[in-house]
């Protein structure tokens, strides 16, 4: 039997994970241990290509995720007997028993049991604690949890309201301004900061559609990154080769075979080899092309909070930033560096 890779398993994961999802207000048996099981899939999406389990336990993947596959069907489909069934038991009148009834030799259905799956689950892949209640939540109360939503370069111009200006600003620091000379500036940057909610999507999407960035820019790559601990640095970059049109399985082959991955000391060395190897595949795809990278949804924290009391940079530092948000109520993101120096504490 040919192995599948880390990206087919990734994807037939994903595909579970989805099935699963459509799920979440039906009333499956056995919801229990498949919340368990679905739990350690999540835990392991992301881990099959950068730290894929041993080679006896990996040949056992694909048989495992036929297996929770199919779990999954059977129990979808009794759930909807079940519910069939009691649809109809309400419709019908109270009945005396019929002899059929009590017939020890009639037809049950087939008792599913799920623990020897979960067990083989837990021994492929290993377990992951349960989800722990938040503080403020009330004792008997069940977790809610919540799913990390994309953002995507996708925009309904019509509904993005003003923002010109901004964005027009922002467009002048990547390509310079209209009617200017061109400079010998080979990189670009800007920066567009704000609390949660201010609008810095909507704005960054409204630049990655601009004529003059089309037109300036023949390569576009929207990324967007999300919480620090949504997704590590190995298959952010696995991902934006992926959007730019990269064999995946080539991609990866090349990363296992790499000298400096295959003589990695340590397994801490042979994840930053591997970053390594990437981030050069990354750097030749982009060699000598014009291109512009979105990197959405980049978060701070303590850090953000603290760098809003230090003095600004002084004059010929701001280099073609859009400049600082004011996390405070009813503060809009500065639209320039000289909106920033004098905007009110």
């Amino acid at each position: 039997m040919a192995q599948q890779s880390g990206n087919d398993l990734k994807a037939v994961m994903e595909k579970l994970l989805q099935a699963f999802e459509d799920e979440v207000d039906s009333e499956l048996p056995h919801r229990a241990e498949l919340d368990h099981i679905f739990r350690i899939l999540k835990a392991n999406k992301e881990k099959i290509i950068s730290e894929p389990p041993e080679v006896g336990k990996k040949e056992k993947l694909p048989e495992l995720l036929r297996s929770i596959g199919d779990a999954l069907q059977q129990c979808k489909a009794r759930s909807k007997q079940q519910q069939s069934e009691s649809d109809k038991a309400k419709s019908k009148k109270m009945t005396m028993p019929s002899v059929s009834d009590c017939n020890p030799f009639k037809s049950r259905p087939s008792q599913l049991s799920v623990d020897p799956l979960l067990e083989q689950t837990i021994a492929i892949l290993g377990d992951v604690p349960p989800p722990s209640p938040s503080p403020d939540q009330d004792a008997g109360e069940e977790a809610v949890t919540e799913y990390y939503q994309w953002t995507t370069s996708y925009v309904d111009e019509s509904r993005i309201y003003g923002w010109d200006k901004e964005a027009n600003d922002v467009v002048d620091a990547l390509v310079g301004k209209e009617g200017e000379e061109e400079d010998q500036v080979l990189f670009r940057t800007a920066g567009i900061a704000g609390i949660h909610g201010s609008g810095k999507t909507a704005l960054a999407q409204k630049v990655f559609v601009h004529d003059r960035i089309k037109d300036a820019f023949p390569l576009r790559l929207w990324v967007c990154v999300g919480p620090p601990d949504h997704e590590d640095r190995f298959n952010l970059l696995y991902r934006m080769l992926d959007n730019l049109g990269l064999d995946t399985a080539k991609v990866e082959d090349i990363v296992d075979k790499a000298d400096v991955v295959v003589k990695a000391a340590t397994d801490e060395d042979k994840i930053k080899s591997r970053i390594g190897v990437l981030l050069f595949i990354l750097y030749v795809t982009l060699y000598k092309t014009g291109y512009l990278i979105v990197f959405d949804d980049m978060r701070a924290y303590s850090d953000w909070y603290s760098n809003l009391t230090l003095q600004p940079p002084k004059d010929g530092e701001w280099y073609e930033r859009l400049a600082y948000g004011l996390p405070k109520a009813g503060r809009a993101p500065c639209s320039s560096p000289a909106a920033a120096r004098t905007a009110p504490g």
